[in-house]
């Protein structure tokens, strides 16, 4: 009688291979699917998000308008960015918006920071203008002597104070202009009036701790001023509103 032989144990699972039968296992094999697992059903309808456009505008604004445009686009970043995870859009242009808003700022704050030293540093020069030109006006003549370096004859200062008088009663006096360079600054502005408003403009050199005028000249008096008025200026540097050569 033959031998059988023995049965043989049964071969362990090799990792990486399917059970014996090639079936997947239960369930299909399939991923399953819900907003839970990330199927499709994950997908979600994309709102509008005004906010985010409207940082982004008031971003670009931002370096046209100062301060405001900044302050407002950081803010309408931040709502922006809010409703963006809830309506699953607009992130890109409130981030946008929000990094606009910040830059601006910061400009405006470095650059306003530069600018508003140097006005503070040139208010002496328009102080002396200011008062060079009320002497003259008002026809104090040793007071605008005064505030001259002394390169002005005092006859030039008298036609001056005339031209002036000759636009009315002095209501105001602007310099937006004011350039100092060393010990020497040139300044531009315009005189109000009762009948209207010139442009002037003046020299000034410092003399110790003050400034002092060394030219000075309204180029709409010189149009206005009577043939044969005036003198010439004193030194070359003294240039007068009565129409004097420079």
């Amino acid at each position: 009688m033959s031998q059988m032989p023995p049965p043989q144990p049964p071969y362990p699972q090799q990792p990486g291979y399917p059970p014996p039968g090639g079936y997947p296992p239960q369930g299909g094999g399939y991923p399953p699917q819900g907003p839970n697992y990330g199927g499709p059903a994950m997908a979600q309808p994309r709102g509008s998000n005004g906010w985010g456009l409207a940082s982004l505008i008031t971003g670009l604004v931002g370096f046209c308008v100062p301060f405001l445009g900044g302050l407002l686009a950081i803010l309408f970043g931040f709502l922006g960015i809010g409703k963006a995870r809830k309506v699953n859009s607009g992130m890109g242009l409130s981030i946008a918006g929000l990094l606009l808003g910040i830059l601006s700022l910061g400009m405006y704050v470095l650059f306003g920071g530069t600018i508003l030293a140097v006005i503070k540093g040139t208010e002496a020069n328009r102080v002396a203008a200011r008062q060079f030109i009320t002497d003259l006006h008002s026809g104090n003549i040793a007071a605008a002597q005064a505030d001259t370096d002394g390169s002005i004859p005092q006859d030039e200062l008298q036609a001056m104070g005339q031209a002036l008088k000759g636009f009315g009663s002095l209501n105001d006096v602007t310099t937006p202009v004011t350039v100092v360079q060393n010990n020497e600054a040139q300044l531009g502005g315009v005189i109000a009036f009762s009948s209207g408003q010139h442009g002037y403009e003046m020299k000034q050199v410092k003399s110790g701790d003050k400034w002092k005028v060394t030219h000075f000249r309204v180029p709409d008096a010189n149009a206005s001023r009577p043939t044969g008025g005036g003198g010439s200026g004193g030194g070359g540097t003294g240039g007068t509103s009565s129409g004097s050569s420079e």
